[in-house]
C-alpha cells in the first residue's frame, strides 16, 4: 500500500490538471490519507456532487479518487449555497488540521475497517 506525504497532495493540487473545479478553499490532509487508504483496500464511495464543473460535494474523495488515477464517477448537484466566486486548486489550503471528529473517525472505521460488503459513504 502506497501512503501520500502532505507534500505529494499539495504538489498535485497546485499543478495537476484537475477534472473538476473546487468549490471551496481548503481541504484536510488528514482525510485524504484515510479515503487515499481505504481506496487502496478497495472500499468505494458515493459520487462526487458538481454543478457547473464545481464540486459542491467530495472534495476529498476527488482528490484521493485522482491521486490513485481512478474513474471519478459524479452526480448532478444542487446551487451551492455558499456561492463563492470560482476557485483555482492552486489556491486551496491543505490543512493538516482533521476535520472529522474523533467520534466520526471511530463510526468510518467500523463502517470501513471490515469485509467489503456494501461499504459506500
Amino acid at each position: 500500500m502506497h501512503e501520500i506525504t502532505y507534500d505529494q497532495v499539495k504538489l498535485f493540487i497546485k499543478t495537476y490538471p484537475l477534472k473538476f473545479n473546487p468549490g471551496q478553499n481548503k481541504i484536510s490532509y488528514p482525510i485524504i490519507v484515510r479515503i487515499h487508504k481505504r481506496l487502496q483496500e478497495g472500499h468505494s464511495f458515493s459520487n462526487i456532487k458538481v454543478q457547473n464543473n464545481i464540486i459542491n460535494d467530495g472534495h476529498h474523495r476527488f482528490i484521493s479518487l485522482s491521486l490513485l488515477d481512478l474513474e471519478i464517477s459524479h452526480d448532478m448537484a444542487g446551487e451551492n449555497i455558499a456561492k463563492q466566486l470560482p476557485i483555482e486548486w492552486k489556491d486551496v489550503e491543505l490543512d493538516s488540521e482533521d476535520y472529522d471528529t474523533e467520534k466520526q473517525r471511530k463510526e468510518y472505521n467500523e463502517r470501513y475497517d471490515k469485509p467489503l460488503e456494501n461499504n459506500v459513504l
